[in-house]
């Protein structure tokens, strides 16, 4: 797998690139004091930012050309989720028919960030979830669903819902209605 060769590179390999930071001390006056790069302390968060910058962007492509496998794979190197891959990984999932991998993106719903709540959660997350319950008939994806719902509609109790009746309009509608069931029968 080309990825995890990618990720399997070693920092060493690295070591022969210049941070911008070393390529601008080069261009400075002989003169003027600098602190030397400490390669371990701040270098190390720099590339461990630039790391982090790339695997979401490629956890971000991966989900939005359904390769699964490959954001799965991102994800579990502790990259966190965004709402839109999560949604996008949960739509393919849900096509592919691959029930395991549903239960644990609807397992991981918990860590995608409050505010990362967009409408996106209601005009896609929320209709699709709801075509999930739907469809699947597995007892522990229709009770991690519930919990998703329940935590996105809060701790408010839920309000009692009344059947509307429908009201004939006109006594010509209900003898018209009777004529035809009698004439069903």
């Amino acid at each position: 797998n080309v990825f995890r060769k990618l990720m399997a590179q070693s920092d060493k390999e690295k070591g022969d690139v210049l941070s911008l930071e070393e390529i601008l001390a080069e261009g400075s006056d002989p003169g003027e004091k600098r602190p030397a790069p400490q390669a371990n302390s701040g270098g190390t968060l720099r590339t461990g930012k630039a790391k982090l910058r790339a695997l979401r962007e490629a956890m971000y492509h991966s989900a939005e050309h359904g390769h699964v496998d490959i954001t799965i794979d991102i994800r579990s190197l502790g990259v966190p989720w965004t709402l839109h891959t999560w949604l996008e990984t949960l739509r393919t999932c849900f096509v592919q028919h691959r029930r395991p991998l549903i239960q644990g993106l609807l397992k991981d719903f918990s860590c995608i960030h409050e505010d990362e709540y967009t409408e996106e959660l209601l005009t896609h997350g929320l209709p699709l979830m709801f075509q999930i319950l739907r469809v699947c008939k597995n007892e522990v994806i229709s009770q991690q669903l519930s919990v998703i719902f329940t935590h996105c509609y809060g701790p408010f109790p839920i309000p009692k819902l009344t059947e509307i009746k429908r009201k004939q309009t006109s006594r010509l509608g209900a003898e018209l209605q009777r004529k035809f069931k009698a004439s069903v029968s």
